[in-house]
């Protein structure tokens, strides 16, 4: 990555650097051109826990394919005892923190879909892994139940974004023999033997090759290309740049009338020879797309813990002071909005204001990473057509108030329209004394 930006970004490119780590997004660096630094900063990222830990190859694939180890009954040769309960405990807390990285990594890219959505036009992601932390066998392939929603509602904020992914898988090239692992110790192998070695063998080839399948249907799905089997990453990073260099946008109305859930297929064909057309392969219907408030409650709680701010709705903040006796005091502020970026619905006649709002505080030096306070409100609203003009004009302003004890905050602001699901959000430091 840094041999990439050191000598192959453009003046003009505009590049953001983001790490998904087991506490969620980090943003290194938010939307910047200057080369340097983002070179100096990458440097000091370093060190990062990743969203899924660092198990070796054969726990990943033994827990990736449910095969966990057996405890050794034989005691006689103490080194294979104590490698096959090191498996077996590596193998069971791989298995106990994939939902966690599962829920990690879909957070971070719908986090990055909202960051983006107010950015006109199509943005890449180039995504530098080791792999998904599921299998995506097809679109529909969910990682369960209680994430199938979470991983749908993502998809969709990645399309609704413009956003490709560029996976750029990080191993280089992979072997998928375990020989190289097995020791001597006192004349003793204690590395795996005779019908282990060959399970062994089976399972990291499973895994390598549904690890590169995955990255390759996460990229048809949202319209980019994956990388891998190579050591040459800087090459691959710049292929993924360069692929977006230009592009032409064609979209077509959403038939309303169907409203069978699942992936929608998309084909897109060009009446020219040998060319290679790449689009996104499709799109999910699902309740949340016919009636984006279904997911308003944990679109706002995604939002509000979120690192980094959403532009699908502009708005801006400010604090018009502190009042109040006693241990807490009320820190008041003034949120606006210009009126046409949000969904003015027509109905019956009239117009229709529907959106949500939300507000948190967080300590500066909290550590639990839970919020202090939050206060909300829903509006939905008939809006006259003699005040049009002047809302148009002059924009949408809400008053609010958190009551907080002294301290140092970190205060962030979500709107959401509930037409179009679009997020809007901006944070603000807050000192109460």
């Amino acid at each position: 990555m840094v041999k990439y930006l050191a000598n192959n970004l453009d003046s003009g490119d505009v590049l953001a650097l983001m790490v998904m780590t087991s506490h969620g997004l980090k943003v290194v660096q938010g939307l910047t051109s200057d080369r340097e630094q983002l070179v100096q900063l990458l440097k000091k990222a370093s060190g990062e826990i990743p969203a899924k830990p660092g198990f070796d190859p054969d726990v990943q694939a033994n827990a990736a394919v449910g095969d966990i180890p057996e405890l050794p009954t034989n005691l006689d040769r103490p080194y294979v005892a104590a490698a096959a309960w090191i498996a077996y405990g590596d193998t069971i807390s791989a298995l106990f923190e994939q939902p966690r990285a599962i829920e990690e990594t879909l957070n971070a890219f719908l986090e990055i879909a909202w960051a983006l959505s107010g950015v006109p036009g199509r943005k890449s992601l180039i995504w530098a892994t080791g792999g998904f932390p599921f299998t995506i066998s097809s679109p529909a392939a969910v990682p369960g139940r209680n994430l199938s929603s979470l991983y749908e509602r993502t998809m969709q904020a990645l399309d609704a974004a413009q956003v490709s992914v560029y996976p750029v898988d990080i191993r280089g090239l992979v072997s998928n023999s375990p020989m190289g692992n097995a020791e001597s110790v006192a004349g003793d192998t204690w590395g795996p033997h005779g019908a282990a070695i060959a399970q062994q063998i089976s399972n990291r080839t499973w895994f390598q090759q549904s690890t590169i399948d995955t990255l390759n249907q996460f990229a048809d799905m949202t319209g980019g290309k994956d990388f891998y089997n190579t050591n040459d990453l800087a090459s691959s990073l710049k292929r993924a740049a360069d692929d977006s260099s230009s592009y032409y946008l064609a979209s077509y109305y959403l038939d309303t009338h169907s409203n069978n859930s699942g992936w929608r297929q998309l084909k897109v064909k060009v009446d020219k020879k040998d060319a290679e057309v790449r689009a996104r392969e499709g799109f999910f219907v699902t309740n949340a797309t016919m009636n984006p408030d279904v997911t308003r409650s944990s679109d706002l709680t995604y939002a509000l813990r979120s690192p980094i701010d959403g532009t699908g709705v502009p708005l801006s903040l400010k604090w018009l002071g502190t009042s109040g006796e006693g241990a807490n005091k009320k820190a008041e502020f003034l949120v606006h909005m210009p009126a046409d970026d949000l969904t003015i619905e027509s109905r019956n006649g009239q117009n229709h204001l529907n959106f949500d709002f939300a507000a948190a505080a967080y300590l500066t030096n909290g550590k639990n990473g839970k919020a202090t306070k939050t206060v909300g409100k829903a509006v939905n609203t008939t809006v006259p057509d003699t005040q049009m003009a002047s809302l148009r004009a002059s924009g949408i302003d809400m008053k609010n108030a958190l009551e907080l004890s002294p301290g140092n905050y970190v205060v962030r602001v979500v709107i959401r329209d509930n037409v179009t699901g679009k997020i809007g959000s901006v944070t603000a430091s807050l000192t109460v004394n």
